[in-house]
């Protein structure tokens, strides 16, 4: 059966349908269809597919509309939303929030986050507009092995040998965690996340790696495929990976980590 949640969980973290469609080998139809099946029927949130099961999203897909409905959406007034998210403390998912709430009370359908933060984006183009870069917390880990191996003598092989930096930043509060292992293969990768989970004392909603050979095939730039290994092991900590190119895990480290040889896995 395909795994509808991971797919939605993943549509919903942020990932475009097309991204979701090639990562996931399901057709552009197919994800478009099963967002909007589960929109319909009120999972709107992450947490609110906490409660819901790759049954329960077949079930409803395999119903036939029993009636036709309205879909029309009401578009969000982006000069107030502008005009808002230039006072202190307002974030776009605030006025997002908002927008929802108001929508429900006048019985009209509204847009899901991802749609409501697109829309802005392109008013902000169309209007020229500066739009406010949200790190929200808990939302994202970036991972990436550091450029630099690191120069240590192995006293079990009693040489000189290298050590690959894995580095794991969370955006928002620029905190870091970084691992010297021997080798740069799936189980030291792995390990490290497990590892950052740990220290962080949490998992972030999503995980944004490099498109680098160790978690991600690269099948084209927007268009990774992802590691079989590295997907389960996002899916049994209820993650979603979302490789992207962004500003290196690497980058974060100047003048920041001294590591003594014995620390190395």
């Amino acid at each position: 059966m395909t795994d509808y949640v991971t797919i939605i969980r993943a549509v919903y973290s942020g990932l475009s349908q097309r991204q979701v469609a090639a990562t996931y080998k399901v057709s552009r139809n197919t994800v478009a269809l099963l967002v909007q099946q589960v929109k319909a029927s009120g999972w709107l949130t992450l947490d609110d597919l906490e409660s819901v099961d790759n049954a329960a999203i077949s079930e409803k897909l395999n119903k036939t509309a029993s009636s036709t409905r309205d879909v029309t959406f009401t578009m969000p007034d982006y000069e107030y939303v502008h005009q808002e998210l230039a006072k202190p403390h307002v974030t776009l998912k605030l006025l997002w929030e908002e927008y929802v709430e108001a929508c429900q009370q006048n019985g009209e359908r509204f847009y899901m986050e991802t749609q409501f933060r697109q829309y802005y984006h392109k008013f902000a183009r169309v209007h020229k507009a500066t739009i406010r870069l949200e790190h929200k917390p808990a939302l994202s880990m970036e991972v990436d092995w550091a450029g630099t191996k690191l120069g240590f003598f192995d006293t079990e092989m009693g040489k000189l040998a290298e050590a690959s930096l894995f580095v794991a930043v969370l955006p928002c509060s620029q905190l870091i965690y970084a691992q010297p292992f021997r080798d740069e293969k799936m189980p030291s990768w792995i390990a490290g996340h497990v590892h950052a989970f740990e220290y962080f004392a949490g998992v972030p909603k999503t995980l944004v790696p490099d498109n680098l050979k160790t978690g991600v095939r690269q099948s084209g730039f927007y268009e990774p495929e992802l590691n079989h290994t590295y997907q389960e092991m996002a899916a049994h900590y209820g993650t979603v990976i979302l490789p992207a190119r962004v500003r290196k895990p690497k980058d974060y480290l100047q003048n920041h980590i001294i590591f003594k040889s014995g620390e190395i896995s």
